[in-house]
C-alpha cells in the first residue's frame, strides 16, 4: 500500500497544520492588538464609518447610533460624510455632533463606573 498515509504521517501532518493556524491567529491577533492601541481615540473625520470611530474611542456601535438618532441595529459601514449628505448637514456640523455624542456615552459610562 505505498499511497496510503500511515496514522503517524497523518497526525504529523494534521498537527503541522494546526500550529500553522494557531500561528496565523496569534499574528492577526496582535497586529490587530497593535493597531487598535495606536488608533486609540483618534480625531473624528469624515471619512470613517462609525464602526470605526465606536471602536477607535471605546465605546459600544449600538450607543453611538442611538446618540446620533440612527437605528441602532443596521449595518451601516458608510463613512460619515456620507451619513452627513444624507442628512442634508455638513459633514464638519455632524462630525462635531458624533463627537458630542461621544463625549456624552463617555461622561455616562464614567459615572455609572462609580
Amino acid at each position: 500500500m505505498a499511497g496510503r498515509l500511515d496514522r503517524r504521517t497523518f497526525l504529523k501532518i494534521a498537527f503541522g497544520l494546526a500550529v500553522a493556524a494557531a500561528v496565523a491567529l496569534a499574528a492577526r491577533a496582535a497586529f490587530r492588538f497593535v493597531y487598535w492601541r495606536s488608533h486609540r481615540d483618534e480625531k473624528v473625520a469624515g471619512w470613517m464609518p462609525l464602526g470605526y470611530v465606536a471602536r477607535s474611542h471605546g465605546v459600544p456601535l449600538g450607543a453611538l447610533r442611538r446618540a446620533l438618532g440612527l437605528a441602532e441595529d443596521v449595518v451601516d459601514r458608510r463613512p460619515i460624510e456620507e451619513i452627513a449628505e444624507e442628512r442634508g448637514v455638513a459633514t464638519a456640523a455632524f462630525v462635531a455632533e458624533v463627537e458630542r455624542a461621544l463625549a456624552t456615552i463617555k461622561a455616562a459610562r464614567g459615572q455609572a463606573g462609580q
